[in-house]
């Protein structure tokens, strides 16, 4: 295996010096003429195929190129043709994704999406691969949730026989995503319904592997029993299957013994788990070279004889880590690596080694959660400039419309009213003159009124944007401290404020710039506590009667249930029990109403005093209900009933 990776790191320097030879022959060949014309802009795109083609592993990169595609793209949109245009900013998108000049390609990608008459072209699938690969590296996985039923739509109209579009792989690219935002419910859904396709199919290889993803997300559930049941049914799965190489059967076989091995390793049968790691290792090196499992097998055995206390075994299996990542890196295997290296040393006595792993370790986590904090702010930014644009567009258009027609009318009328009659020319004159200050008089009042709904809805956006940078401030801050008492703090100050940014957020979002629709609310607010919790065991039941409050009565109302669900996950369901909440607004009569919350936990201890509690949450929740006129009752099973009124209504 080492010989075919040093032969590859040899060839790649050596292909690469070819290819920047062509690419160099292409751009003085584009650069060569004084004006740029269509013939220029053809030699682009053939410097563009052959950029893509060649590059095997690391993109050819030099400053000079930028301008070329500059230059075609200048060229396309002073010609006026949309195709043309389409084309150059689809290259150049291409170009910067390739380059690692990735904000650049995110500020065009996002525009062409959302371009309707880009959409009708087939290079829209292309575009949003790239985006979703984008949304991959960068660990934004919501937002990659966001884009990928327009990736399958564009598929299946252009592409019909792609695989991606196929309900096995679509469901199983799915519960990969869930699986890594660690919603294991849900992403084994997706694992089943891609099990039972293939079965259909008889595809067993890739029903053995669904099989095989549903136990991993049991295992990380520590579900070991569950997890040993799809382990051993994917085996079984295995062997039926008579078309695949049995090279690859062989070598996957032994990636699911090695998760086999992982439920051994947890119950603490050590020598019982080694031999399935390196069986796994040992045929994927012989069989198939395939480098992600041989990264995580060696991490595997590295972990395996720490376990063990064997650390010079270990040692040598995560050196043989560190040089598979030196040449294929992976930030998850990376910061397992650096985390058990630490241990090892430190078990081995070399404190101040150790400390310098462990030190690697907390700069590479900040470094990451930086990197995130950093790409959402730029991605928030984007699309709010995308946006703005958009609309400013738009409106410039409309009014460029109405006033070609207005003008249109105007010219056909005084045509018509001077072939009437000249004695009625003074009276038409007045009138004409009364209808222009009518109609500027109208138009100034359109003109104020849709600067004022834009401005009111830039406002809440700014609002939601600046409540959700102190929130991850919050965050960042929370990470640097190793006390339970403040993170606790800094947690429940960052739910507060996300229950308030979400309520301006869907303002901003509806045509209604003054009322929340509370149900909705509740939902994206139940949404974001359960994932921040990590337990889906709790089922809400909401019935708010599709009521809609101002943002006065809304946002003291919201902290209210946020308090109320932040306390059901702390205390009536702990360990991610099962349970169910039930939540119902409803009016009792004009301007008051009534909130009834209660759920299925253990509920409050026989000793509670609501009046004399010192919890910050149910003290908040006396001061927001005030603040509402109204009153807190507490009934057995930890029922709250708070009546409140809507007077901001009133």
């Amino acid at each position: 295996m080492k010989k075919q990776i040093y032969i590859l790191l040899i060839l790649i320097p050596l292909i690469n010096f070819s290819q920047e030879n062509k690419l160099d022959s292409l751009y003085r060949k584009i650069n060569s003429t004084a004006v740029f014309g269509e013939k220029e802009f053809k030699t682009v795109s053939i410097f563009h195929e052959y950029y893509l083609k060649k590059v095997i592993k690391k993109p050819v990169y030099n400053n000079k190129y930028d301008s070329i595609y500059i230059k075609a793209l200048t060229w396309a949109t002073l010609n006026k043709d949309k195709n043309t245009i389409f084309k150059a900013k689809h290259q150049l998108m291409v170009y910067y994704f390739r380059t690692d000049k990735k904000k650049d390609f995110v500020k065009i990608a996002l525009q062409l999406i959302k371009n309707k008459d880009f959409q009708k072209t087939e290079d829209i699938i292309s575009t949003l691969n790239l985006l979703a690969n984008y949304y991959k590296e960068t660990e934004q996985l919501s937002e990659l949730l966001n884009i990928l039923p327009s990736l399958y739509k564009y598929t299946e109209k252009y592409r019909k026989d792609d695989y991606r579009i196929q309900e096995g792989p679509k469901n199983n690219e799915l519960g990969i995503i869930y699986f890594r935002l660690k919603d294991f419910k849900k992403s084994r859904e997706y694992f089943f319904q891609a099990k039972n396709k293939y079965h259909k199919t008889k595809e067993y290889f890739q029903e053995s592997s669904s099989l095989n993803n549903i136990g991993l997300t049991f295992l990380n559930e520590n579900k070991l029993d569950s997890a040993q049941y799809y382990f051993d049914l994917g085996l079984k799965t295995l062997h039926l299957n008579t078309k695949m190489d049995k090279k690859n059967v062989d070598a996957f076989k032994a990636v699911i013994k090695g998760n086999i091995a992982s439920i051994w390793l947890k119950k603490g049968f050590y020598d019982k788990a080694i031999p399935y790691y390196l069986n796994e290792l040992r045929l994927n090196k012989k069989e198939i070279l395939d480098i992600n499992t041989i990264r995580s097998a060696y991490l595997k055995l590295g972990k395996a004889y720490f376990l063990k206390n064997e650390i010079p075994t270990a040692l040598q299996y995560l050196d043989s880590t560190k040089n598979i990542l030196k040449i294929y890196p992976n930030n998850i295997i990376e910061k397992a690596y650096i985390d058990l290296k630490g241990k090892c040393l430190l078990a081995n006595g070399n404190i101040k080694e150790a400390n310098t792993y462990f030190d690697i370790l907390k700069k590479y986590n900040d470094s990451i959660k930086r990197m995130r904090f950093e790409q959402k702010n730029f991605l928030a930014t984007v699309k709010y400039d995308t946006e703005k644009k958009e609309k400013e567009l738009f409106l410039s258009k409309q009014k460029i419309e109405l006033q070609k027609t207005k003008n249109k009318y105007q010219t056909l009328g005084i045509i018509f009213l001077l072939m009437v009659l000249t004695a009625l020319f003074l009276f038409i004159k007045r009138l004409l003159k009364n209808q222009k200050r009518i109609t500027k008089q109208k138009k100034q009042i359109q003109h104020s009124l849709e600067e004022k709904e834009i401005l009111l809805k830039e406002v809440h956006h700014r609002v939601k944007n600046n409540l959700q940078i102190i929130a991850s401030i919050l965050e960042l801050q929370n990470a640097k401290l190793d006390n339970k008492e403040l993170n606790d703090i800094l947690e429940q100050g960052q739910n507060r404020i996300q229950s308030m940014a979400l309520i301006h957020q869907q303002l901003y979002q509806s045509k209604n710039l003054s009322d929340v629709a509370i149900e909705k609310y509740l939902k994206a607010l139940i949404n974001h506590i359960a994932i921040l919790n990590n337990n889906s065991n709790i089922k809400f039941n909401i019935k708010a009667n599709h009521l809609k409050f101002n943002i006065n009565t809304a946002i003291p109302l919201g902290l209210i249930i946020n308090e109320l669900i932040t306390n059901i996950y702390k205390h009536a369901f702990k360990n991610n029990d099962k349970g169910e909440v039930f939540i119902e607004i409803k009016q009792k009569k004009e301007h008051l109403y009534e909130l009834i919350f209660k759920d299925t936990g253990k509920g409050f201890p026989e000793d509670f005093d609501f009046n004399t509690t010192d919890s910050l949450g149910l003290k908040l929740i006396k001061i927001l209900t005030q603040q509402l006129k109204g009153t807190v009752t507490i009934k057995e099973n930890a029922t709250f009933i708070i009546e409140f009124r809507d007077d901001a209504t009133i």
